[in-house]
């Protein structure tokens, strides 16, 4: 893919094809997109913009839909939105659904803490809310 995205790196296009495909992007374009994404979304989660920041990093994933980065930084906001306001099924699902699109990491992956520590909280936060449903 690198091949490709060396040969490729002036049709944008293709460029962005090949960004999509793989965990981390492989074009320049791309690892700058990305970097360009990280410090805005984390910009916006310092000043306590929890939801915006979600919904930023969320938004990211559509341009971007493997990398790793992307999806936890989406969850760990979410998190810290849900800490804040409380949880709705919406939230959690979407917390959900970013973790799925994760692989599951092994305990020697850098992000495998961050990873673990996420996956626990979802599934505490979706037996909260299943508990709170009328029966």
């Amino acid at each position: 893919l690198e091949e490709l995205a060396h040969t490729y790196k002036d049709d944008p296009e293709i460029s962005a094809q090949l960004d999509q495909l793989t965990d981390e992007p492989v074009t320049a374009n791309g690892k700058r997109t990305v970097v360009r994404i990280n410090k805005n979304g984390i910009e916006m989660f310092e000043k306590g913009d929890y939801e915006q920041a979600a919904q930023y990093f969320i938004k990211a994933t559509q341009h971007f839909p493997k990398h790793m980065g992307i999806r936890l930084n989406a969850i760990q906001a979410l998190l810290f939105d849900i800490k804040s306001n409380g949880p709705t099924i919406n939230k959690v699902t979407q917390c959900k659904q970013n973790l799925i699109a994760v692989p599951d990491l092994d305990d020697s992956h850098p992000q495998f803490k961050r990873y673990s520590s996420f996956k626990q909280s979802i599934s505490k936060l979706e037996s909260l809310l299943k508990d709170k449903r009328p029966q």
